[in-house]
């Protein structure tokens, strides 16, 4: 038979093990805390990484079209050249000595073109 003592001690062990159950959820709550906590502070820093990217990604298109600007701005000026020489050349038919007109020995038309092509 099973004394008084006996079932004491069997309640006393199980009072422990429910007591450590309790501790144990309480620590796989703190742990959950902590990890909801940390997927906070990801997602904030997330949040931070995204808005410099899209700063970023704002400044490139602003630096993109500055270059496109310069471009074309280049290539208008350099038509205008190639433009202002063929009718140079256009014109300097009608003379009688057109080679002063077409840059002396000819190649002043090609040279305002030539970096075009």
């Amino acid at each position: 038979m099973v004394t008084f003592t006996q079932n004491r001690a069997i309640l006393r062990g199980l009072e422990t093990m429910r007591l450590m159950q309790m501790g144990g959820l309480a620590l796989t709550g703190l742990d959950i805390g902590i990890s909801l906590a940390g997927f906070a502070v990801m997602q904030a820093r997330l949040k931070e990484v995204s808005r410099g990217l899209d700063e970023v990604k704002d400044q490139l298109n602003r630096m993109a079209g500055r270059i496109e600007d310069l471009f074309d701005d280049t290539v208008r000026g350099e038509l205008s050249q190639l433009e202002a020489a063929c009718h140079q050349v256009d014109d300097a038919w009608t003379l009688g000595d057109p080679l002063p007109a077409w840059g002396g020995d000819g190649r002043g038309a090609v040279s305002a073109g030539g970096h075009l092509f």
